[in-house]
């Protein structure tokens, strides 16, 4: 759906990449390799290559696909942590920088405008993947702690049926002793 709202003309690339990108993104959860920590890094690895010819066929660094490296950079907050995120985010920047060595320098010009927005581009991305790697975090944090709070729910559980098996004992005893006492009478 992408290809058909692009302003390019690059219609076949275009659909080519985007639909690799869309495959691997359906097929990535129902393929056990990718859900081994390595599988993982290939697949996140895979998006970020993709994503890098996409852009490559639809203009290079002026690109209206840049955003698509947000996937690599979300699939790494998502699954690797602080330091995966941190290193797939820089390698999606260095991705996105490395369009320019495709430029012809001594025909263009980076004027000071477009400099402001490849960076806005660049810290965007960054943004997003300290942003979604905190929201990952605090979101198994609290798992975790409703995780304990059940386990501690369960014991309780527990000890209370304990605790009431030991009452009921304790009264068919009590009735016992009560019986025995009144036919010793």
């Amino acid at each position: 759906s992408l290809g058909i709202l692009s302003p390019h003309r690059y219609l076949w690339e275009e659909g080519f990449f985007l639909s690799c990108l869309a495959v691997l993104q359906v097929v990535e959860p129902k393929i056990p390799v990718f859900s081994t920590p390595g599988g993982n890094i290939l697949s996140i690895l895979l998006k970020l290559l993709l994503g890098y010819l996409l852009m490559g066929y639809t203009g290079g660094v002026s690109s209206s696909y840049y955003l698509i490296l947000l996937l690599p950079v979300v699939s790494a907050a998502t699954t690797l942590g602080g330091l995966g995120t941190a290193i797939i985010t820089f390698l999606a920047c260095d991705t996105y920088l490395s369009l320019l060595l495709f430029v012809d320098w001594s025909r263009y010009t980076i004027p000071p405008d477009q400099m402001r927005e490849l960076l806005l581009r660049l810290l965007f991305l960054i943004v997003v993947g300290f942003l979604i790697n905190r929201l990952v975090e605090a979101t198994r944090a609290e798992a975790k702690k409703s995780q304990v709070t059940a386990e501690q729910l369960a014991q309780a559980n527990r000890d209370l049926r304990a605790a009431e098996a030991a009452v009921a004992r304790s009264e068919r005893l009590a009735a016992l002793g009560q019986m025995s006492a009144g036919l010793a009478h």
